[in-house]
Order: C-alpha cells, then sequence, then structure tokens
C-alpha cells in the first residue's frame, strides 16, 4: 500500500506549528461572512418548510460542520438522516462514484 503524506488539521498541532501552517492559507471569505449567510440560508429554510415536513439530508464527511451550523441557526426542527458517498473506493485516487450508502429516507 502506497504511503501517503497528510497535513493533519490545524487543531492538532501545537500553537507554533498550527501558525506555520494556516501561513498558507488564503481567506477567501471570513468566518463572520460565513455564518451570516448560514444565518441567513436557514431562516429562509425556516420559512419556506415552516408548515410542512422537510428531511436534511447531509453527505458526510463534508457537509457535517456547515449541516450543523445550519441546523442550529434554523427554527424548525427536520429530520435529519446522513449518508456517506466515496469517490475512492479501495484506490488511491478519485474517480467515478464507487459507493453510496446510508439508511434510504423513504423506509
Amino acid at each position: 500500500m502506497p504511503s501517503v503524506s497528510v497535513k493533519p488539521p490545524a487543531a492538532a498541532l501545537s500553537t507554533a506549528a498550527a501558525e506555520a501552517f494556516l501561513e498558507d492559507v488564503d481567506v477567501l471569505f471570513p468566518a463572520e461572512r460565513i455564518q451570516q449567510r448560514v444565518q441567513e440560508l436557514a431562516r429562509a429554510i425556516s420559512l419556506t418548510y415552516r408548515d410542512q415536513p422537510l428531511v436534511v439530508v447531509p453527505i458526510l464527511r463534508g457537509s457535517l460542520m456547515f449541516a450543523t451550523d445550519l441546523l442550529r441557526y434554523m427554527s424548525i426542527y427536520p429530520e435529519v438522516e446522513f449518508i456517506n458517498a466515496s469517490s475512492y473506493g479501495n484506490a488511491t485516487r478519485p474517480r467515478a462514484m464507487s459507493s453510496f450508502f446510508g439508511r434510504p429516507i423513504w423506509t
């Protein structure tokens, strides 16, 4: 199996290492602006679906933090179902969708 080099998330690094890691990051949108937009989306979704059932289906793992923030700001309480998708499978490079699984929301 080939060796893969991955940088750990900044939270797992020492303060000095985290600062060095973050020096290479170009900020496109400040965190405050992202949270403001997530709140706006949550309000719009809450208004649109206030009188009907809603199922939120975040795809693990990439959307977990976004989905958490979105659900936190919503004024309704939707059902939440998680699914997982992978384009890697047993390979080391992405390709066509190789797996897609989760509990079907229609059962």
